[in-house]
């Protein structure tokens, strides 16, 4: 297994699931719960929960564009959920804004990473289904 899949795809779960945790342990203001409303209960957590199943995606060499979707829509959550913790802007929401640009920046380079290894990832894909 290429080390730097392993790197990105664990950095991924680490990440994911580690500004989870950050998230719970920080004081977040009341703000954040009309954040929470704003997405409808489910668009702040998809972004971690984004990064987990991508670095798993990484990881294992899933299907190359429904894990480059994965990670084009979750840009999208991400670029949402940062206008809204923006608009709604508290001094305790600025961890929460942290977060989410370190999310933003896992994202982009994962997006780098499969472009670039386009190819062996089509080819460990078929090699899985076709050949085995």
């Amino acid at each position: 297994m290429n080390t730097f899949r392993k790197i990105i795809g664990f950095s991924n779960i680490v990440f994911g699931i580690g500004l989870l945790i950050l998230l719970h342990f920080v004081n977040v203001s009341d703000r954040f719960s009309s954040i929470m409303l704003m997405s409808l209960f489910v668009g702040w957590i998809f972004p971690f929960i984004g990064l987990v199943v991508s670095g798993l995606g990484i990881l294992i060499h899933s299907n190359f564009k429904i894990t480059l979707i994965f990670n084009i829509v979750n840009i999208l959550v991400i670029l949402f959920m940062g206008f809204l913790v923006i608009k709604v802007y508290d001094s305790k929401l600025l961890i929460v804004l942290i977060e989410y640009i370190v999310m933003l920046v896992i994202n982009i380079l994962n997006i780098v990473y499969l472009i670039i290894n386009k190819d062996e990832i089509i080819r460990d894909n078929y090699k899985r289904n076709y050949l085995d």
